[in-house]
């Protein structure tokens, strides 16, 4: 029998407790209908390193393969290598086992077709529920490796040339090889562990990355907003929790600039809509045209050396000008439906935006509340011109998000 909780079909992915929201069988089963809505001939199948995620990758090759479908297996990689394979190999999809960032219980599966187009959550559950299974012949499976094609394709596509320098990482060993290369192709040194200069942090599935100057956090927005400015990059995408700091230096004579809803989903749609060049997330992820409209977090990195070589200045001089108003991290709420309505009622004279929860702009503060698209929770995030102003109104907005909760 077949274990689904439909809880597990997410805006853009499908993540949930392994063994208890969904199990091995349910991933045959979704690989297979998927592989029969594709009408898929090759698809490409990777995982990351998490302990359940082996078995529910031998669940997808053999739904796959009971579709008749030649898998190309990939087996432990980074998010951004799986999307490198299925474009490169021209595949009519793949499935990449993982839960991204959330906690090891969790588990689940990013689904693309041609050309990476991204297949969301509500897609997918249309398919699980609609499209009937098949097991026919003609199935088969082998193991594929496209490390040195992608690590090519980030290089020449960053523009980046070797540069000797020293660079601290904290990474999952889905991307290890990957940087191992990386490091023989350019003359870079990483060393995990390292925080002292500038040094960077991928996630469990390396699709976000964080850059750090010693302790100092570099948000992802200015980095957004260096690498628009220096890299020449004039249609971009970015989703509406930047800072107002990093949006008024993007808004650049020649400039399009889209704001999007927070998501790899929303972000990946709108910028094969403009046909944006570049597109980045508050969480650290960026996307390219020349990726497909999908992440490269080792072509991010890249950039941004680049950038401080020809500068001649650490990253956190360089977004100095960026930091020109105070903002909190996004800020985790226990859920309280309640909270949107108390506090469209107290702040109604403000600008009010609903495309992704509840946003309230005034001239020297905003802030926005929405549902997590990935977990059970609220998540706010307030900014404002200074940081007195920013402490009073985290306090106000928190008082009220969090009044008439149901315990």
């Amino acid at each position: 029998m077949i274990k689904a909780n439909n809880a597990i079909f997410k805006a853009y992915d499908i993540r949930g407790i392994y063994g208890t929201d969904f199990d091995d069988a349910f991933a045959g089963a979704l690989a297979n209908k998927v592989a029969v809505f594709l009408k898929a001939k090759t698809m490409v199948v990777g995982q990351d390193n998490r302990p359940s995620s082996t078995s529910l990758l031998a669940s997808v090759v053999a739904g796959l393969k009971a579709a008749g479908v030649h898998v190309l297996v990939i087996g432990e990689c980074s998010t951004p290598l799986f999307y490198h394979a299925v474009n490169i190999r021209q595949a009519d999809g793949g499935i990449m086992v993982t839960a991204s960032h959330n906690a090891e219980q969790f588990n689940g599966f990013k689904v693309v077709a041609a050309g990476g187009a991204m297949i969301g959550g509500t897609q997918l559950q249309h398919i699980f529920e609609d499209v009937a299974s098949v097991d026919v012949s003609g199935g088969s499976d082998v193991a594929d490796d496209v490390r040195e094609s992608y690590v090519d394709a980030v290089i020449e596509r960053s523009g980046f040339t070797p540069y000797d320098i020293t660079i601290g990482v904290k990474a999952p060993s889905v991307i290890m090889s990957t940087l191992e290369l990386l490091s023989a192709k350019t003359g870079l040194t990483f060393v995990p562990g390292r925080t002292e200069g500038l040094h960077v942090e991928f996630d469990d599935d390396a699709d976000r990355i964080v850059f750090y100057q010693d302790t100092q956090r570099i948000e992802p927005d200015f980095v957004f907003a260096l690498l628009t400015e220096r890299l020449g990059f004039h249609r971009v995408v970015h989703d509406f929790r930047f800072s107002r700091g990093a949006q008024d230096a993007l808004k650049q004579p020649g400039n399009l600039v889209i704001v999007s809803r927070v998501g790899r989903l929303f972000i990946h749609q709108a910028m094969k809509e403009h046909d944006a060049e570049f597109g980045g997330e508050t969480s650290g992820h960026f996307f390219f045209k020349a990726f497909g409209y999908l992440e490269a977090s080792e072509c991010l990195m890249l950039m941004v050396i680049k950038v401080i070589a020809a500068a001649g200045m650490p990253l956190s001089e360089l977004v100095l000008p960026y930091r020109t108003w105070s903002k909190t991290e996004e800020l985790k709420l226990p859920v309280n439906p309640q909270a949107f309505v108390l506090l469209e009622e107290k702040y109604q004279h403000g600008r009010i935006i609903k495309i992704d929860g509840l946003t309230v702009a005034f001239d020297d503060w905003w802030f926005n509340l929405r549902a997590s698209n990935t977990e059970p929770v609220m998540k706010l995030i307030v900014e404002a011109k200074t940081k007195e102003l920013l402490e009073n109104k985290v306090r106000e907005v928190l008082l009220l998000a969090q009044e008439h909760q149901v315990v």
